[in-house]
């Protein structure tokens, strides 16, 4: 189950949360081959030592199968990444045996960003498990639009958080606005935090 915090502590940790997410760097090292605005893309099961990162506007991106990915520790670890800075929406789903590791603090094990007014979406399903291992400000599965689209993750993954969160929480699943939409977090699989500021549903 998520916890509450007070309204200072929401401040705080929202605009932590903004300015790391409007610091990090444009991620595309395009991992399953090259992509177009509105399309998909497909990643093949196998072991993606560095993650998964796209900056393409309106892609939907599936990790399938079984796979093993791991983020960098360093400044911010991030699993699988996909940014969209248009008007469609930045998706990523995973089906299948899906392992996601990242390390650092600040690592985000999946998320998706809409910076444009796209919203940002993200769905787990088969048998995915989701570890951050960072000390403060892990987010295992993350949706942000900071556009003023809508922010959405469907979670059925086990997700493991193992930071205090102290500066700046440890989240579970988390979606998140700050252009004016909505956002939705659903669970239906099984969270595990640990910490004084750790959050399940958030």
């Amino acid at each position: 189950r998520g916890k509450r915090c007070s309204g200072g502590r929401i401040a705080a940790v929202f605009m932590a949360a903004a300015a790391l997410a409007g610091a990090m760097p444009a991620l595309a090292a395009n991992e399953c081959g090259a992509a177009t605005a509105g399309t998909a893309v497909d990643c093949a099961p196998g072991a993606y030592a560095t993650g998964i990162h796209y900056s393409v506007d309106d892609l939907t991106l599936n990790v399938q199968g079984t796979a093993t990915i791991r983020g960098a520790t360093a400044p911010a670890g991030v699993g699988v990444a996909n940014f969209g800075s248009g008007t469609g929406v930045s998706k990523v789903t995973t089906t299948g045996n899906i392992s996601v590791t990242t390390s650092g603090n600040f690592g985000y094990g999946i998320h998706a960003r809409a910076s444009g007014p796209g919203d940002a979406v993200v769905e787990t399903t088969g048998n995915t498990s989701v570890t951050t291992l960072g000390v403060d400000g892990a987010k295992a599965v993350f949706a942000y639009a900071s556009g003023g689209g809508n922010a959405l993750v469907n979670n059925r993954a086990t997700v493991v958080t193992t930071g205090s969160g102290i500066n700046d929480g440890a989240f579970g699943v988390f979606a998140m606005t700050t252009g004016g939409g909505d956002a939705t977090a659903n669970n239906a699989g099984t969270i595990s935090t640990s910490g004084q500021f750790g959050y399940g549903v958030y």
